[in-house]
């Protein structure tokens, strides 16, 4: 039975509305928005006008974002306090009315009467307004969403765990797309968790303003994962993973979010997945189509062509433009005061840098370690540091303060790998009062030597990349490290 058309109740709901941050221009202009005007939050416009609005935002102002590149206009959301009429709106009624449709077509759920003995899982809408690349209105877009707060663990869900892509998997990829030539495509699959088949018996509450269309005790029997049920994820990412398997592609161990195929002459298609946005890369076009036109036939999908955006980053060919800057402005403005003014400087003008991929002659994979010696004047423990290349380009790096005290340099650099004493210790079986007691599961590195697994050479302290993660430096020094690790400004001339 079908959920009937939507009712005027609906409108008395209290709604959630999310708005991006519209260009600080437009309000020193004083220009028409084409969402309605905006609320501050000490406004006083009476609730009829809000009804007349579009959602009743709260907005922040903050810095002109219009001049970042698209992935990094992060713009702020606010939710609405307001008891908005929103769906007096004809964008929003359509809105709610297309998710109804998409979810009945989907098969999501069937409507039946609640047995006895079981509560129904809660819901709610959310309410978003997507824009374009240059700051217009793209859609209205409502979401049905479950309270997955109020589901109980071994009643109507068990395990919720799902990998995700790890960044250093990405990074390695784009190395070796960037050195081989390979293309970097990108994918994008519409409503993702709604494709995950559920494994437990879930009933949920009729979605808000469609109650009176229905009988009394009548609920929403789900069959497939819906956003917001805590197993969603797990589910959607099982379905997905069963789907490329069966087209003859190996799920990698080191990271489960990656799958390869190799055919019989050599060539690679490769995937990487992050939730629902996908990677393609590869020599193996041919292939690479029929992953696509196979995606296409199983979910939804939307081909975004090259790879210029993922997640909160910003790629482009041979390019990759870090997402970090929010981040860290973010953090300048909660910096400590005791910081110096030079010091919070720094910090704000530097997060504007990036990696750097280029093509390089370097095949090897390499990584720099090093280690200062109780360099923390209050517990006295050393700062390990570490930097991996792969093709020539940096994939991953950690600093990281040792959990024990190390009573002697040897044995400091030793847990870092590091300067040449502890290469002496891992190439000969040496060992004195001082290294014995150094944990043996450290001891790995000695049998990945011998097997020739691992080739350690001594760096000098000039020419050692990590030594940037271990201890404060020279500004020369720094700088120069900092363009070994491939940092620049992300404004500079390609």
């Amino acid at each position: 039975m079908p959920i009937q058309p939507i009712v005027p109740q609906l409108a008395n709901e209290n709604l959630q509305v999310y708005i991006r941050r519209r260009k600080r221009q437009e309000l020193e202009h004083g220009s028409q928005s084409t969402c309605g005007q905006y609320i501050d939050s000490n406004s006083s416009l009476p609730e009829e006008n809000i009804g007349e609005d579009r959602a009743g935002e709260v907005l922040i102002p903050s810095i002109d974002d219009s001049t970042l590149p698209i992935a990094l206009r992060k713009g702020v959301r606010r939710c609405s306090q307001h008891n908005t009429r929103a769906l007096k709106i004809s964008e929003w009624k359509k809105a709610v009315q297309d998710e109804i449709d998409a979810l009945e077509k989907n098969g999501t759920w069937t409507i039946t009467d609640l047995p006895v003995g079981k509560r129904p899982v809660g819901c709610k809408w959310i309410f978003t307004i997507k824009y374009k690349a240059d700051g217009s209105v793209e859609r209205f877009k409502a979401r049905l969403v479950a309270r997955g707060f109020t589901q109980s663990y071994g009643i109507d869900y068990q395990e919720t765990f799902a990998p995700v892509a790890k960044l250093n998997t990405i990074r390695i990829l784009l190395s070796l797309a960037v050195n081989q030539d390979w293309c970097l495509q990108q994918l994008d699959i519409k409503n993702a968790f709604l494709n995950g088949d559920l494994e437990e018996e879930v009933y949920m509450e009729i979605p808000p303003g469609f109650e009176e269309s229905m009988a009394k005790n009548q609920v929403c029997k789900l069959q497939k994962s819906l956003y917001g049920l805590k197993q969603s994820p797990r589910a959607w990412f099982d379905r997905f993973t069963k789907a490329v398997l069966k087209l003859g592609y190996k799920q990698g161990q080191a990271d489960h979010t990656q799958f390869v195929k190799k055919s019989h002459a050599g060539k690679l298609a490769i995937l990487i997945v992050y939730v629902d946005d996908i990677i393609l890369s590869g020599n193996d076009m041919g292939e690479l189509q029929n992953l696509k036109k196979y995606l296409s036939e199983e979910f939804e999908v939307k081909d975004l062509g090259n790879l210029k955006y993922f997640l909160e980053e910003t790629w482009y060919r041979e390019r990759k433009y870090t997402g970090r800057q929010g981040e860290i402005s973010a953090a300048c403005r909660a910096l400590d005061l005791s910081l110096t003014h030079s010091a919070r400087y720094w910090l704000c003008s530097e997060c504007w840098k990036g990696l750097f991929f280029r093509k390089t002659e370097n095949r090897d994979t390499e990584v720099y370690s090093d280690a200062d010696w109780a360099g923390n004047i209050i517990d006295r423990r050393s700062t390990s540091g570490y930097c991996s290349f792969v093709w020539g380009n940096l994939v991953t790096w950690r600093s990281k303060k040792q959990s024990v005290v190390a009573r002697s340099s040897a044995e400091a650099e030793y847990r870092a790998l590091a300067q040449g004493i502890s290469i002496s210790i891992a190439k000969n079986p040496v060992h004195h009062d001082r290294t014995k007691h150094v944990e043996i599961d450290r001891h790995f590195i000695t049998e990945k030597v011998t097997s020739e697994t691992v080739k350690l050479n001594y760096v000098p302290t000039k020419h050692q990349t990590a030594d940037i993660l271990t201890k404060a430096l020279p500004r020369p020094n720094f700088e120069d490290l900092t363009c070994k690790l491939g940092l620049y400004d992300i404004y500079s001339p390609a």
